[in-house]
């Protein structure tokens, strides 16, 4: 009796142990089948290469970068698709097992070449290192990249180019760039003008009629303050070069980052306008001159519009000689 009562028991064991090895199968294959979707439907191409750098496995997104199949890819080696003043690095890398991350150019199935930013992992799989390899094509973001470039050198050289003078103030009032124009209208070096904090008294700002223009007020600031662009604003700054005031019409342009209210800086334009103000300064200076002259003048004088006969204004002389005010 004892004896069937064991028998019943470890069969009952042992069909307990199957079913828990079939489950454990189960969500083996599981989680295979989960890996293996993973790595066919991944954007990144990925690889797997052995210590001499044999493809030992690749991915859908791999085989359409390289335009190779997977077939072709498992009878390859990595050196086949770098190039060659990258093969030493990489291959270097593959054979020391180490992690790390590089931009280089792979060689494509046609001979062309696209850019590729490749993260590598050292993986020990039954008893042998391999290597892990994941491939983003980055070509976009190159393109992308070298075009902002040329657009930045672009608007270096008209920055550094332009009549105008130009410069940046940021929303804490610290300026972060000037051109050479700028530089020269206001007497300083790069780093003077970098240097100067907004409320230095070595600015020297001047209204039009002379008083002070505090450095909050002034149109940079302004700008900042309202997020508005303040135009056609005259200031006058003293420039230690010219041992005078040079006189500037300023246009401040407030600068907006996306979904942000407040500007982030503002960009400033200045027109050297101070041989302009000289002569209307000497224009006015004149025509007082010729006003004094005319109006103390010992004989009578008059000036009269030719075609129609119309005076324009007499002086008191001609006035008391004529008998009319």
């Amino acid at each position: 009796m004892m004896t069937e009562i064991q028998s019943t028991t470890a069969d009952g064991r042992l069909q307990d142990e199957v079913k828990r090895l079939k489950a454990h199968i189960k969500a083996l294959e599981a989680r295979e089948q989960r890996c293996h979707d993973a790595l066919s439907n991944a954007d990144e191409g990925i690889s797997m290469v052995d210590a001499n750098g044999n493809y030992i496995s690749v991915n859908p997104a791999f085989c359409r970068m390289t335009g190779y199949s997977e077939a072709e890819l498992l009878s390859m080696n990595i050196r086949e698709l770098i190039s060659p003043e990258e093969k030493s690095v990489l291959f270097r890398k593959v054979v020391n097992r180490r992690s790390g991350r590089r931009q280089t150019e792979l060689i494509k199935k046609d001979g062309s070449c696209f850019h590729a930013e490749i993260t590598g992992h050292p993986v020990k799989l039954d008893d042998q290192w391999l290597a892990l390899g994941i491939v983003r094509d980055i070509s976009l973001k190159k393109k992308a990249e070298e075009a902002r470039l040329e657009n930045e050198e672009k608007y270096r050289s008209l920055f550094n180019n332009m009549i105008q003078g130009a410069f940046y103030r940021q929303s804490d009032g610290s300026i972060t760039d000037i051109n050479p124009a700028g530089l020269e209208m206001f007497g300083l070096t790069r780093d003077q003008f970098l240097g100067k904090a907004l409320i230095d008294p070595g600015w020297k700002v001047i209204r039009e009629d002379g008083s002070d223009f505090p450095g909050e007020q002034q149109p940079s600031m302004e700008s900042l303050q309202t997020g508005k662009p303040v135009k056609n604003k005259i200031i006058g700054v003293f420039n230690p070069n010219r041992n005078e005031h040079v006189w500037l019409n300023i246009d401040a342009i407030p600068q907006f980052k996306e979904g942000e209210e407040k500007p982030y800086r503002v960009f400033v334009t200045m027109h050297d306008i101070t041989e302009r103000k000289k002569s209307e300064e000497k224009l006015r200076e004149s025509e007082g001159r010729f006003r004094a002259i005319f109006e103390q003048a010992a004989v009578g004088v008059a000036q009269v519009v030719t075609r129609t006969g119309e005076f324009l204004r007499i002086n008191k002389r001609y006035a008391d000689i004529v008998g009319y005010t």
